[in-house]
C-alpha cells in the first residue's frame, strides 16, 4: 500500500513539472507566426553583419545576446532557426528579411528583431584618366665633338750642351762692364741672367737647341734686344751694340763740323770785305 502511494506521488510530481515546463518554455516560431505573437519582455539587441555578397547570395553573422533562439523570416515564412545567441545565415539578394530573437525559458523573458535587405553590390568602374600624355620633344641639337689638337708638343732637352757669349758694346765698340744680361728661351719662357765682365762679355752654357732672346738695359734706360737660334753643340757670340749712341755721336760730329764750316765762311767773308775797303782807299 505504501509503495503504491509513493509511486502515485512521484507520478503526480512528474506530471506537474511537465505541465509547468510546457506553460513557461519559449516556443520556436512556426512557419506562419511571428515570434512577437507569443513572446514579449525586455527588448533584445539583434545584430546582422554581412560577410559576403556575390550579387546572388548574401551571408550574415547573426548575434543576439541572451537569446535562446534566432529565426529568419521571409515575410511570414520562416526560413531557418538558429539555436543559441550566435549563428550564420545565407539568403538570396534582392529581398527584405526579418531577424527575430527570443529569450527563455519564459515567453516573457525577452524578444527582439532586425530587418536586413541585401542588395547587389555596386561595382564602381574607375573613370579612365583622359589626361593627354605629353611626349617630350627629342633634343635634335647636334652634338659637337671637339676636334682633338694634333699640334705636336715639343719638349725641350734640359741637358743641352750648346753655349752662347753675349757681348754688350757701346757705340764706340768697347765692351760695357757690369751690365745685367737676360737670356730667355722663347719656347719654354725659361730665363737666366748674368753680369758682363770687364770686356762686356757674359757666357751662358748648358743651352738646348732652340730660339733665344738676349736683352740688356743700359744706364740711360735704353733696352737692347736680339733674337737668335742656337743649335746642338753650338757655340756662338752675339753682340748687343748701342747703335743709338753711335748715331747721336755722328749727329754731334756733323753739328761740330757744320759749326766750324760756318765760322770759317764768316771769317772768309770778313777778310774779303776788309780787302775791298783797303783797295778803295
Amino acid at each position: 500500500m505504501k509503495k503504491r502511494l509513493m509511486f502515485g506521488a512521484v507520478a503526480l510530481a512528474a506530471v506537474g513539472i511537465l505541465v509547468a515546463f510546457a506553460s513557461n518554455a519559449y516556443a520556436t516560431p512556426d512557419k506562419t507566426q511571428s515570434c512577437d505573437v507569443c513572446h514579449s519582455g525586455t527588448v533584445l539587441a539583434v545584430t546582422a553583419t554581412q560577410t559576403t555578397n556575390d550579387g546572388v547570395t548574401a551571408s550574415y553573422t547573426l548575434s543576439a545576446p541572451r537569446a535562446g533562439a534566432i529565426a529568419v523570416f521571409d515575410g511570414a515564412t520562416k526560413l531557418t532557426t538558429i539555436t543559441g545567441a550566435v549563428g550564420t545565415v545565407s539568403v538570396p539578394v534582392g529581398k527584405a528579411y526579418v531577424i527575430q530573437a527570443v529569450a527563455g525559458p519564459k515567453k516573457t523573458d525577452g524578444w527582439g528583431s532586425k530587418n536586413i535587405n541585401p542588395v547587389t553590390p555596386v561595382v564602381v568602374i574607375p573613370t579612365p584618366d583622359t589626361t593627354p600624355v605629353v611626349v617630350p620633344t627629342p633634343d635634335t641639337t647636334p652634338v659637337v665633338v671637339p676636334t682633338p689638337d694634333t699640334t705636336p708638343v715639343v719638349t725641350p732637352d734640359t741637358t743641352g750642351t750648346a753655349s752662347v757669349r753675349i757681348h754688350v758694346m757701346a757705340a764706340h765698340g768697347h765692351g760695357v762692364e757690369g751690365m745685367t744680361v737676360t737670356l730667355t728661351n722663347t719656347l719654354t719662357g725659361t730665363a737666366v741672367t748674368g753680369l758682363t765682365d770687364d770686356h762686356g762679355m757674359i757666357k751662358f752654357s748648358g743651352l738646348t737647341k732652340g730660339t733665344y732672346t738676349a736683352s740688356v738695359t743700359l744706364a740711360d734706360g735704353t733696352v737692347l734686344t736680339k733674337t737668335f737660334k742656337v743649335g746642338d753643340h753650338n757655340h756662338r757670340t752675339v753682340a748687343l751694340k748701342d747703335h743709338k749712341a753711335k748715331t747721336d755721336h755722328k749727329h754731334a760730329t756733323h753739328k761740330a763740323t757744320d759749326h766750324k764750316s760756318a765760322k770759317s765762311a764768316k771769317a772768309a767773308k770778313a777778310h774779303t770785305t776788309s780787302h775791298a775797303t783797303a783797295a778803295r782807299h
